[in-house]
């Protein structure tokens, strides 16, 4: 996965990257904190998707929410493993 910033300002960063899944869990998350984030694609031709924060801190509230993401990936393999086993 390659990441780009695009904008990076005290109230705003904007992201670019190749996998819309992993940007869409981290915009999720974000949103459930109550930060004011947004995807889109830039043009449907060309690769790339683009995750926007903008909040005072918008690096704490993305690392935050990489954190949730992380952690909930993390849940579910367990999950997976565990009912691995048990087939």
């Amino acid at each position: 996965m390659n990441i780009r910033i695009v904008t990076k300002k005290k109230d705003e960063i904007e992201i670019e990257c190749d996998d819309k899944g992993i940007a869409n869990a981290v915009l999720n998350a974000l949103i459930d904190q109550g930060a004011d984030a947004y995807t889109y694609e830039p043009h449907p031709l060309t690769a790339g998707y683009r995750l926007n924060v903008k909040a005072d801190d918008p690096q704490k509230e993305m690392k935050k929410a990489i954190d949730k993401v992380k952690g909930e990936i993390q849940q579910l393999q367990k999950q997976v493993e565990k009912e691995l086993k048990s087939k």
